[in-house]
């Protein structure tokens, strides 16, 4: 049995379906006789439109449910709520607050669960976007799109579905990493099946460099604005071994992750990627000659990190 949960539940294909779909003028009838629980935990105007709409056009039966009415995890357990829901309904749809109420209530296989909306994903929101591009340009493929808004469910569900079926999504995972939002870009290049986007790490690869720590102390203590052409003014703890880092910090002007000098020296030795998993293709490439290894040209130093003292 399938759910959507996220939209990478559905294959690039899929995606592209639905959107020809909702284009056509002659719905499929594929809730025919079926009734449908709308659960709104989280009340929303527009959504409960939408959905009611969407299934009687297929169809089917909507029925609207308030959270105060199942009371979930109040009055009976989400799972509780889902088999009670099952009896009536051929489907559930949930707008909940956490995305662990609709992953509870995929986890009985009773009958297919869509998210609605949740704190981690909105794929419907996705897909509606998705078809509103479609309508406005026709033809999305090497397409440019900037997300100016909250780091949000939104956000992450706009580029997982970019990911599965646009190569516009280059964009947008440049942004989130400038955003910092490094595990998001990661897992949108690897659900990418698009070779263009999946090679933007490689397209786009940044060194590690390394200062002294009194260089580094330096940088901590003048008033700017953070950038990863500096080092964290509240250094993580080292991306290989987790721990707090003493001494010589590293970090990378690409990803902003970094660690021990001597752990990230070992580990790309092995790897390219960054210890942290956030997808993105390091280099080791320190910037003072204590260090004993090959020493890039002052150009290539970024201004405040040449070792003056």
């Amino acid at each position: 049995m399938r759910h959507l949960l996220e939209i990478d539940d559905l294959s690039s294909a899929e995606v592209n379906q639905i959107l020809d779909l909702a284009t056509s003028t002659d719905a499929p009838q594929a809730l025919a006789g079926k009734g449908m629980a709308l659960i709104f935990e989280k009340p929303s105007a527009r959504t409960r439109n939408s959905m009611e709409m969407a299934v009687v056009q297929l169809g089917g039966h909507p029925v609207y449910i308030q959270g105060q009415e199942v009371g979930f995890d109040t009055r009976e357990t989400v799972e509780d709520v889902t088999r009670t829901m099952a009896c009536f309904h051929s489907l559930v749809g949930a707008r909940v607050f956490s995305h662990s109420v609709v992953e509870r209530m995929a986890a009985l296989d009773l009958v297919p669960v869509v998210n609605m909306l949740s704190d981690a994903a909105h794929p419907l929101q996705a897909l509606a976007d998705l078809l509103t591009m479609r309508r406005e340009f026709g033809e999305l493929q090497g397409r440019s799109v900037a997300y100016v808004g909250d780091a949000n469910n939104v956000a992450r569900s706009l580029a997982l579905a970019a990911g599965r079926a646009l190569r516009f999504v280059v964009a947008y995972v440049e942004l989130l990493r400038r955003l910092q939002l490094f595990a998001l870009s990661a897992h949108v290049l690897k659900q990418c099946d698009d070779d263009v986007v999946r090679d933007v790490s490689r397209v786009l690869p940044t060194s590690l460099l390394s200062t002294t720590i009194n260089v580094a102390v330096k940088v901590h203590k003048a008033d700017r604005n953070p950038s990863r052409d500096e080092p964290p003014k509240r250094r993580p703890p080292c991306a290989v071994c987790n721990t707090a880092v003493r001494g010589l910090y590293v970090w990378c002007q690409g990803c902003g992750h970094g660690g021990h000098l001597e752990h990230l020296r070992g580990w790309f030795a092995n790897h390219t990627e960054c210890p942290a998993g956030c997808g993105h293709q390091c280099q080791l490439r320190p910037v003072n000659e204590s260090l004993c290894m090959p020493v890039p040209a002052a150009s290539d130093v970024p201004p405040g990190f040449r070792d003056t003292s």
